[in-house]
């Protein structure tokens, strides 16, 4: 629901350790498989407000930004099951002034701890803004950031994470880009070949009847599932059932 941050004080309160936590959420919009949300859930014990920043005005005028709504939509319902709600607060499609709301939702709670998820195209822009925001109104919460190590994100938004050159060229820094790069998982190995004696008949077959879109996309984009989620054969049952939840949580927005 819409919330400015006055009655956050009484949010409901984790099991986590100590203090009250702010965790703003910008396109991993799903209580499974969110690290951010964990580590938010951890480390509030006296209270967690979920913050969602909407720049669409009254009404969703895209495709994009109706689906944006519905994912919104239904994980203020998925939050309310647990006792919390999702905190949405309106903004001008400017990160600066995104990130100035977010920090006066932290700063009016008390919030120790302010939990970002980075995994948008915006990347970790949005920390140095939200991080500048936070000082402007002489507050020291801690700001830890979270972004989806499954994602490919836009060549621009990379060179951003893993940092340019002091000069702000195309050169990025060596350091910088080794303790990012220390980060990353370990290689899965080559993917599976096809199995030798398949007949250029089959092939040709193949090849022309194309491939069947998956229709996950705006999924991924707003993070209504993960794209580990996805790829896990072990978990398709789950996947589905959660797809048609989400699709039943939201059909007054789509039917």
């Amino acid at each position: 629901g819409d919330g400015d941050g006055e009655s956050l004080k009484d949010s409901a309160c984790t099991d986590g350790g100590g203090g009250r936590a702010v965790l703003w959420l910008q396109c991993s919009l799903r209580l499974a498989d969110n690290p951010a949300l964990l580590r938010a859930v951890e480390q509030a014990a006296d209270g967690l407000a979920v913050v969602f920043v909407w720049r669409h005005g009254q009404r969703p005028s895209t495709a994009s930004a109706v689906f944006e709504c519905a994912a919104a939509h239904s994980l203020d319902k998925a939050l309310h099951k647990l006792g919390n709600r999702l905190v949405v607060l309106h903004s001008d499609d400017d990160d600066t002034k995104a990130a100035q709301a977010v920090a006066q939702i932290v700063h009016k709670t008390g919030a120790q701890l302010a939990v970002l998820d980075a995994s948008s195209k915006c990347g970790t822009s949005c920390a140095s803004l939200l991080e500048n925001a936070l000082s402007d109104l002489g507050n020291n919460a801690a700001l830890e950031i979270f972004a989806d190590s499954h994602l490919l994100l836009p060549f621009d938004v990379s060179c951003r994470a893993l940092g340019r050159s002091r000069t702000g060229g195309k050169i990025l820094r060596w350091p910088t880009y080794l303790r990012a790069a220390a980060c990353l998982e370990d290689d899965i190995g080559e993917r599976p070949r096809a199995p030798p004696g398949v007949s250029k008949k089959k092939a040709k077959r193949a090849a022309s009847s194309g491939l069947k879109p998956s229709r996950l996309s705006p999924y991924l984009r707003w993070g209504v599932i993960s794209a580990r989620q996805v790829a896990s054969p072990c978990s398709i049952s789950t996947f589905l059932s959660y797809l048609f939840g989400f699709l039943c949580r939201s059909s007054d927005l789509f039917f």
